[in-house]
C-alpha cells in the first residue's frame, strides 16, 4: 500500500489519482494513519468480499437454529 502525507503540491493530487488506480494509498497526517482511498474497483472488491462473508455468517446461524430446533 502506497502512503501519502500532506502537504503536497495541487499537481500531486494527479499523482494520488494514478496510484489509487493501482493500489490502495494510505493517508498520513502527523505520523498517523487517518484514510484510505481506494479505486471504485478496489471499493466494489471490498463490498463484494463483506457481502459474502455476511452471507456465510447467516448462513451458518440458520443452519445452527434449524438444527437445533
Amino acid at each position: 500500500m502506497a502512503t501519502y502525507q500532506p502537504p503536497t503540491p495541487i499537481n500531486g493530487l494527479a499523482a494520488l489519482l494514478d496510484a489509487v488506480q493501482r493500489e490502495p494509498v494510505m493517508i498520513r497526517c502527523q505520523n498517523r494513519d487517518v484514510a484510505v482511498i481506494l479505486s471504485p474497483q478496489g471499493y466494489d472488491r471490498l463490498r463484494a468480499l463483506n457481502t459474502d462473508e455476511f452471507q456465510r455468517f447467516c448462513d451458518r446461524i440458520g443452519e445452527r437454529a434449524a438444527s437445533e430446533g
